[in-house]
């Protein structure tokens, strides 16, 4: 799982956690939720990204998500 790192102390620890469901974060994010492409951003549609992506999944066969930001697809009707 793939985590993002605040620059807030508590004590002498770190705030750390997953990248949020419909985010992927990659190379030290700051926040759950990046947008600037190079720590992380919105999950493309096509794709899906469950809490913790560090990359886009893309949809299998016969699935697909029509919006940016879906953490699951959904079959084609």
């Amino acid at each position: 799982l793939q985590t993002y790192r605040q620059d807030i102390k508590i004590g002498y620890d770190l705030i750390t956690g997953d990248c949020q469901a419909g985010y992927f974060c990659t190379a030290a994010a700051n926040s759950s939720t990046p947008t600037d492409g190079v720590t992380g951003d919105i999950c493309p549609a096509g794709s899906y990204c469950p809490t913790g992506s560090d990359a886009p999944i893309p949809c299998a066969d016969g699935m697909f998500t029509l919006i940016k930001n879906d953490n699951d697809c959904e079959f084609m009707l």
